[in-house]
C-alpha cells in the first residue's frame, strides 16, 4: 500500500474538542468553497506564516489561498484540524512519510498550523497528543519528527510535552530545531 494511503488511514482521529481529517474529505462535503477558502486565508495570517516558507507568506485572498492548498496537496497528505464545539476549520496537518532505511515501517515528518484565534487554549498539545497516540497504535510508523523555528517556544514545549527530543540533522537549518518522536 502506498505510504500516503497509510497516512491518510493511520492519523484520522478526535479528541474532546478536535476533529482531524482527510483534507480530500473535508473539501468534497463543503457546499461553500468560497468560504472554504476565505477561511484558509484567515486561519494563515502573518502570525501564523511569520516564520514559514516564502510561498505560505501573504495569502490574503481566495485565489491565493485556493493555490496554496493545491499546492500542499501535492507535497504532502494534508488534514484539516477543526474545532468540534464550532465545526470552525481551526488548522492544518501536513505529514509525509518515507520508509526506514533499516526497516520496513514508516518515518513521518510533521508540519501544522493553527489559526491564531486558537492560540494560548491547549489545542496544540490536545491535537499533538491525538497524532502520537495515532501513530503509537499503527504498526507500520516507527517515528514521527518536525522541524520547529526556534523561537517558537510554545510549539517546541507542545512537542517535548508529548514525548519528542531534540535530534541533530547533521548541517543546522536556519533558526530551525528538529524533534522527534520514536514508537
Amino acid at each position: 500500500m502506498p505510504i500516503n494511503k497509510i497516512l491518510e488511514q493511520s492519523c484520522q482521529f478526535k479528541t474532546d474538542r478536535l476533529s482531524v481529517d482527510c483534507w480530500g474529505d473535508y473539501a468534497s462535503a463543503i457546499h461553500d468553497a468560497g468560504a472554504l477558502s476565505s477561511r484558509i486565508a484567515s486561519i494563515l495570517s502573518p502570525e501564523v506564516t511569520k516564520a514559514l516558507p516564502p510561498g505560505w507568506q501573504e495569502i490574503d485572498t481566495v485565489e491565493k489561498a485556493n493555490e496554496w492548498i493545491n499546492e500542499r496537496v501535492e507535497e504532502s497528505v494534508v488534514f484539516t484540524i477543526h474545532l468540534v464545539s464550532e465545526n470552525l476549520l481551526a488548522g492544518f496537518l501536513f505529514l509525509n512519510g518515507e520508509y526506514a532505511s533499516d526497516s520496513n515501517l514508516i518515518d513521518v515528518r510533521l508540519g501544522y498550523l493553527l489559526s491564531e484565534e486558537t492560540w494560548g487554549k491547549g489545542l496544540g498539545s490536545e491535537f499533538i497528543k491525538g497524532l502520537v497516540a495515532c501513530c503509537e497504535k499503527a504498526e507500520s510508523i516507527s517515528s514521527i519528527s518536525g522541524g520547529v523555528e526556534i523561537n517558537n517556544k510554545a510549539s517546541i514545549r507542545v512537542l517535548e510535552k508529548n514525548g519528542f527530543e531534540m535530534i541533530s540533522s547533521g548541517e543546522p537549518i536556519e533558526e530551525t530545531i528538529f524533534l522527534q518522536r520514536k514508537f
